[in-house]
């Protein structure tokens, strides 16, 4: 309750002050972040994120921004629960592998336990798919909690039942008729200072 009213005292000045001095999305700002992230991938796969051949026969389906909720008035993703569910089963049935681009849990206006307790079908989903070693998550701005909390590693064990990577992205190679094609997926947040890691956004969007 405290925290609420303070958020609704201090709202205006510091949205003020952060859209004069933090930034909407600077080009060269996140053109940088973006080009260094892929750098770094190419050259360390597994560390910041992974480096994947991908040959004619492998199957991969990319989803992101499910902003999983607490089904209160907030949480969209609740409409789109069963479509998302149906979706998965189809997937993991057809051996695809599924890449989670970010934001895959809304950890900005939520805290983490009534976000896990209101999702356990869906995270049972997801688990199908890494008991076939076949799930990989990318961290988002709205998730950046993977990242960056010190007990993110405990908790993705507690919702997967085995230990999880997080990446911040991922390099896909392939060959179509001798050409070879990359594709880099990231969530798209890196540089963007109102998204990349500001906890300012965070603290005022969990009212």
């Amino acid at each position: 309750m405290v925290r609420r009213i303070f958020q609704w005292l201090l709202r205006k000045p510091i949205i003020n002050l952060s859209n004069k001095y933090s930034s909407r999305p600077d080009k060269e700002r996140v053109e940088t972040a973006l080009t260094e992230l892929f750098a770094k991938i190419a050259t360390n796969s597994g560390k910041k994120g992974l480096l994947i051949e991908i040959g004619a026969e492998d199957k991969l389906v990319i989803l992101s921004d499910q902003h999983k909720g607490t089904r209160d008035h907030a949480d969209d993703f609740a409409l789109a629960e069963k479509n998302y569910l149906a979706a998965l089963q189809y997937y993991n049935a057809e051996n695809y592998t599924y890449i989670n681009l970010g934001d895959s849990e809304e950890l900005w206006e939520n805290l983490l336990e009534p976000v896990i307790k209101s999702n356990k079908a869906t995270f049972e989903a997801e688990k199908a798919f890494l008991k076939r070693n076949a799930f990989i998550k990318i961290f988002g701005n709205h998730d950046l909690y993977w990242d960056n909390d010190p007990l993110a590693a405990f908790n993705l064990k507690r919702i997967y039942e085995s230990k999880i990577k997080i990446y911040e992205g991922a390099i896909l190679k392939t060959k179509v008729k001798g050409q070879e094609l990359t594709f880099f997926l990231t969530h798209g947040h890196q540089g963007d200072l109102q998204s990349d890691g500001n906890w300012f956004s965070k603290w005022f969007i969990s009212t």
